[in-house]
């Protein structure tokens, strides 16, 4: 059990990286998206619904609340802080 949440969190944490450098992308495209934080700061949502989406299909997927909860968290944690050290690096 424990193996299948370990897969799924990296998963969804390369899913939610991809989803929010995507959604930076396209502001940027729409709006020139300038300054070291704005990228970072336009990515939170994403970060924070990838965390939302993998705590909901944890529990769809079977996991245990606990862990379900645990994989929404480990998301949002995990890549909020490699997005904050590649927008900042």
């Amino acid at each position: 059990m424990k193996g299948r949440v370990v897969l799924y969190t990296w998963g969804f944490i390369l899913m939610t990286l991809i989803a929010a450098l995507d959604f930076v992308l396209l502001v940027g495209r729409l709006i020139p998206v300038r300054g070291r934080w704005l990228p970072f700061i336009l990515s939170l949502p994403i970060v924070g619904l990838g965390g939302y989406v993998g705590w909901v299909v944890g529990g769809g997927l079977g996991l245990s609340h606990d862990d379900a909860l645990a994989m929404g968290t480990a998301v949002s944690v995990i890549s909020g802080f490699l997005l904050l050290m590649f927008f900042l690096l």
